[in-house]
């Protein structure tokens, strides 16, 4: 999907679309796009608009006259469209976007991905029924009942049960993080949940047990956390927060520049937890080493699984990484990745780093007004955030600081 935030033709928008705008993110301007191509314009809500989009799935399906361009237009109009006609429907959730993934968060725990029910609507020998059976997932996902959201919700009990006073702070699709700053991915559970929930609630309170008892207080002995620890630039703010109320210290944190901080962070098997400050003391007194240095090397060494892509991000051509992992920000401490921008965009060139999930990096040759605005609105909407301000970065400082805050 694209991801604009203005719609020059708003003022045909209908009511129930103008309703979801803050919640809707970039789905608007591509659901728009379809209606004024296909029709109607303004689409129609509820019932009315399914049946409708249920036509057009039908007539794109058997179409063959449709491009490539075509298929791919229609992909991204009608699962925006069907992901605004279930927000409008169930009235609780919005648009979430993780590493190019677009989402809805539907209803209380539930997610839901429009653009793959299209994409599975079109393969489908009957593209309409097929849509329907689609949309039936979407509302058991806002009532509790589909997979994702029955695993989260039985997670939290899980929880609840073991008396673990921890609460859920962000969740994509499985991916769950925890207000003590352990992050989870429940992906593996999600094909328990069934009729009988007896197997899904077994297996999640083994995890949960698990869960304590790995990070009950206890520090790792650095032969194992050398290869498992990992850098995460976050806010200030962040890391404050965290550091208030975790367990064992305070979080390990350093200074990179005005607004921003590098943290550490351990991975396991389905789970991830940031360090404590005591952990890295530790640790550089029994190996005489540097634990931030370790970690920016191996993230150096993941750092080749990335996808960087050409956008057009608030006016300005943007080059912008994406990873799995929820490390595309932190790719900006990478000397390497640096010096490749740098040859890339001119040095020095502009970044922004609003979220976790999101490196944008632009040429520093004109006024960058218009891809601040972008960074601060993706960062207001991010459950992650890191920063809405932009700063220039030298590929090869010398010995001046490699970035500085501009705005």
């Amino acid at each position: 999907m694209t991801s604009p935030r203005t719609l020059a033709f708003a003022a045909e928008l209908p009511a129930w679309m103008e309703a979801l705008r803050d919640r809707a993110g970039p789905m608007l301007v591509a659901a728009t796009d379809l209606a004024k191509w296909k029709g109607p314009s303004p689409f129609p809500d509820g019932h009315a608009g399914i049946r409708r989009l249920g036509k057009l799935v039908d007539e794109a399906a058997f179409d063959e006259t449709f491009t490539e361009l075509d298929d791919a237009r229609f992909v991204e109009g009608a699962g925006a469209m069907l992901g605004m006609l279930l927000l409008s429907h169930v009235g609780l959730g919005r648009h979430r976007e993780r590493d190019g993934r677009h989402r809805i968060e539907i209803g209380e725990h539930g997610f839901f991905d429009p653009f793959a029910a299209i994409d599975s609507a079109l393969d489908a020998a009957r593209p309409s029924e097929e849509l329907a059976h689609r949309v039936s997932m979407a509302e058991a996902e806002a009532h509790g009942d589909g997979p994702i959201a029955k695993t989260t919700s039985r997670f939290v009990a899980a929880l609840a049960r073991h008396g673990k006073t921890v609460r859920v702070r962000d969740r994509f699709e499985a991916a769950i993080a925890l207000d003590d700053g352990v992050e989870v991915d429940l992906e593996r559970f999600v094909s328990l949940a069934g009729d009988d929930d007896a197997d899904l609630d077994a297996a999640l309170d083994r995890f949960v047990v698990m869960l304590g008892a790995k990070d009950a207080g206890r520090s790792l002995p650095w032969a194992e956390a050398s290869n498992r620890i990992l850098p995460r630039l976050a806010s200030h703010e962040f890391v404050a927060s965290l550091s208030s109320d975790h367990a064992g210290g305070g979080l390990a944190s350093r200074d990179v520049t005005t607004g921003l901080r590098v943290a550490l962070v351990l991975e396991f098997d389905g789970r991830l937890r940031f360090v404590r400050a005591t952990e890295v003391e530790a640790w550089a007194a029994e190996a005489s080493v540097d634990p931030y240095e370790v970690a920016l090397a191996r993230l150096d060494a993941r750092a080749g699984s990335t996808r960087w892509r050409a956008e057009t991000l608030g006016g300005r051509a943007c080059a912008t990484a994406t990873r799995a992992d929820g490390l595309a920000a932190t790719l900006l401490l990478v000397p390497r990745i640096r010096a490749e921008l740098g040859a890339r965009l001119g040095d020095p060139f502009v970044v922004a780093v609003p979220h976790r999930d999101r490196l944008i990096a632009a040429s520093d040759a004109r006024d960058a007004a218009g891809l601040q605005a972008y960074a601060e609105d993706e960062r207001n909407r991010a459950p992650h955030g890191i920063a809405g301000g932009l700063y220039r970065v030298f590929a090869h400082p010398g010995a001046a600081p490699w970035i500085e805050f501009i705005s």
